[in-house]
């Protein structure tokens, strides 16, 4: 008799928009059979004018958990009851329990990447990065670098507001001045990559359906010794990577973050 045969499963879920792209599914139900768990996960496409309907319908129907994607990460901040220290802080909740009629977010994605660098070998203590964007995921990760002791971590992005709110949201992290931000063009942008030990991109630049676009990086500003990340794992290796490669750059993708 399968697990399916002892009543209802309960139902955990992913939320974004678009959401096609996800293989978070896949991944998610492969490890809820090899545990034998009476768990499902789904994906579903929810509009941001209908995040907090989404919220308080995962409520309502019982959801045991929910994954939060772009572009969602810190708008959802607003509908739930509680949230951690660190997502406060980030502005930027990827993970949702419901528990006591209530939902609480917290971010995980700072540690998912710091956990993906340790499994290729890579510790950022002493490197100077760049991290091209400025949401959600980028803040997380600036935050994870910042308290893993990188020697300087500069936030890229095209919107100056943006860009400011993420350095704001940084600051208590950054207490030896190791933060800095700079714009999207290549001016500003060219040095701080020609000079980095890690570039990663944060940006959805280059995930399918739209796989042939790129970050705002042109790849031959990198050292050949630079260490080149990618966020997106859909496709595993992007055009951005691919070209890192070819530079002779050693490559991460964004699969051991998810």
């Amino acid at each position: 008799m399968s697990i399916s045969d002892h009543g209802p499963r309960r139902v955990l879920c992913v939320i974004g928009y678009p959401i096609g792209h996800s293989v978070s599914p896949a991944m998610q139900n492969a490890a809820i059979r090899a545990l034998g768990l009476s768990l499902t996960y789904v994906a579903f496409e929810v509009h941001p004018r209908c995040l907090g309907d989404a919220v308080r319908g995962a409520l309502a129907l019982r959801i045991a958990g929910m994954n939060v994607t772009i572009p969602h990460k810190s708008a959802v901040l607003r509908y739930l009851d509680s949230v951690s220290p660190r997502a406060r802080a980030l502005s930027s909740v990827n993970t949702i329990c419901f528990s006591n009629g209530g939902s609480h977010g917290d971010s995980t994605d700072g540690p998912g990447f710091l956990a993906s660098l340790r499994d290729e070998g890579v510790d950022p203590a002493g490197r100077r990065v760049v991290l091209i964007g400025a949401g959600g995921s980028a803040r997380a990760v600036a935050h994870a670098l910042l308290e893993s002791g990188a020697a300087a971590v500069t936030i890229a992005a095209r919107d100056a507001d943006r860009r400011a709110s993420a350095l704001a949201a940084l600051a208590p992290a950054d207490i030896h001045g190791r933060l800095r931000g700079c714009s999207t063009e290549p001016k500003d942008l060219h040095p701080e990559v020609a000079d980095a030990d890690m570039v990663v991109n944060c940006t959805p630049l280059g995930m399918s359906p739209r796989a042939d676009a790129m970050p705002p990086v042109d790849t031959d500003w990198l050292r050949p010794e630079t260490v080149v990340c990618d966020l997106i794992y859909n496709p595993p290796t992007t055009r951005f990577l691919q070209s890192a490669r070819a530079r002779g750059c050693r490559t991460i993708d964004g699969r051991g973050m998810l």
